[in-house]
Formats: structure tokens, sequence, C-alpha cells
């Protein structure tokens, strides 16, 4: 595959997160509100934690997003709602398999404002070992209009990958793509599985992370990093707080309740507010 396909793919992955705009922390004014919540800082205190014990491998996971932008803002401007995520995890043998369905609105940036707004869909399957390390996957993403002229060929995408041997494998319509997946391959939907199933603990997780099920990210960490007490709706509760470092990323946050039970997740532009949890 050519470079330049190549680098049109990942920006097209990558338009959930920013699209192609990320505010940096430094440059917001200080918020009364520790860093590892400052990017939802305007809606944790409508925040309801979702009190849920003894989930085994059977559930649904439904994570609110909400969208942070940056300074200059304040109110519900700082934090509107941006869309849902469902994680829907079924025991299948000795693994998983998880049905992910993401929807997301995205700012459409023309110049330094924001001219339209898009909405970003994504449903996708993926399998797992008894390790939670992923096997193979399928995708399907789609970006309404407007789109820039040289994403137009990418505005839709249908995917499917392969790990073995250290190798992730992806072919669709557009392009094939392989890359090399050193050591244990993670990923994002499957990490709020392995915090409530105590696989982090106090010891650090290094791994490779597969975001968005497309894009390789090595070197990643993930160990605990505090005892966080949150001002929600009505209380302040203590979470545990896990921090994620590593190439390629933003400093990811994982915030659990005592039962290890993934209540928030703030990673700059969009974070996770659990909503839900549903046994099958």
């Amino acid at each position: 595959m050519k470079k330049r396909e190549f680098l049109k793919f990942t920006a097209a992955v990558s338009a959930w997160l920013a699209s192609g705009k990320l505010p940096l922390l430094a440059g917001v004014a200080q918020l009364d509100a520790p860093f590892q919540i400052e990017p939802v800082s305007r809606a944790v205190p409508q925040f309801v934690p979702v009190r849920k014990t003894g989930l085994t491998g059977n559930y649904t996971l439904t994570y609110q997003i909400i969208r942070w932008n940056g300074k200059g803002l304040s109110g519900n401007d700082l934090n509107p709602p941006a869309g849902h995520l469902t994680l829907s995890r079924s025991q299948k043998g000795p693994g998983a398999e998880y049905r992910i369905e993401k929807q997301v609105v995205l700012p459409y940036w023309g110049g330094s404002r924001v001219r339209e707004r898009q909405t970003g869909t994504f449903q996708a399957v993926l399998r797992v070992d008894a390790d939670e390390i992923p096997q193979s996957w399928s995708f399907r993403s789609a970006l309404t209009e407007p789109i820039p002229p040289d994403m137009i060929s990418f505005a839709e995408l249908s995917m499917e990958g392969t790990h073995v041997n250290n190798t992730i494998r992806l072919s669709g319509k557009q392009l094939r793509i392989e890359q090399e997946a050193p050591g244990t391959l993670r990923s994002e939907f499957t990490l709020p599985h392995l915090l409530m199933n105590g696989n982090s603990g106090k010891t650090p997780l290094r791994f490779t992370m597969l975001r968005e099920l497309a894009k390789i990210h090595p070197d990643q960490r993930l160990e605990f990093e505090t005892e966080l007490p949150v001002p929600v709706s009505g209380e302040t509760v203590l979470f545990d707080s896990y921090l994620q470092t590593g190439r390629g990323v933003q400093p990811i946050h994982w915030l659990t309740d005592k039962n290890g039970l993934v209540q928030i997740m703030t990673h700059g532009v969009e974070n996770w507010l659990l909503q839900s949890v549903k046994e099958q």
C-alpha cells in the first residue's frame, strides 16, 4: 500500500478522536478539578455512577461520550454530549466475542472555527482468546457530509482483521495493511473487562494497543495511579485511577469503582461516562 493512502486511512480512523484538531491540556485555564477528570469537569457534577456487582462474562456496558472542546469555552460548550458507545461481551468457549457500536458527533473544522458537524458511526465484532487478546475482527465505519475532498474514498470503511504470530493483517475494498504488533496485543474496548477482573492490580500492564481496531500503538503501560475522590451527583465517590501512557497516544485515565467497573475514561477530546450495565 502506498504511504499516502495509508496516511489517509489512519486519518479517517483518527476522525473519531479529534477530527483533525486536538485541544491541548496545557493551553486551558486551570479548572477546579483533578487533572484526571479535567476533560469532563463540567459533566461530572451531574454524573450518577452505576452500581453493579458480580458481573461475569456476559454483559453490555453503555457509555455516554462527552466531548472536551478545550480552551476559551465554558459551561455546556466545554463538555457537550457527543454520542454513545456500547460494548456487548458474550462468552464463547474459552474466549469471548464483543459487539461494539459507536455513534459520535464530530466538529468539521474550517480554518480555525467549527463550520459544520459530522456524525460518525462504527459497528464492529471482535473475537478474543481466553486472555482477552484480539484474534479476529471486522468493522464498518462511516462519516456523514461534509467530508474533505481528499478523504472521500475513506468516508465509508469496511474492514476485516486478524492477529497471528504478532502480525496484524487488515483487508478491505479500499486497501490491505500488514503491520507488526510486538508484545501482548490489547484493544481499548477490552480494557474495561481486564480492569474489572483485576488483571492490572498494582502491577503495570504492558501491551501494544490496537486502537479503533485499525491502528497499532506499541509500548503502552497501564498502571495504578492513585485513589481519587470525585464529586459526582449528590456525593463524593472514591475511584481507583489507572494511567495509560505510551507511544502515539495522549495520556488516558481509567477510573474504576471498588469493583473494578470502569465508570469514567478521559482521553482529552473524547471521554466516556458509564450510563448503564446490563447482564445478558
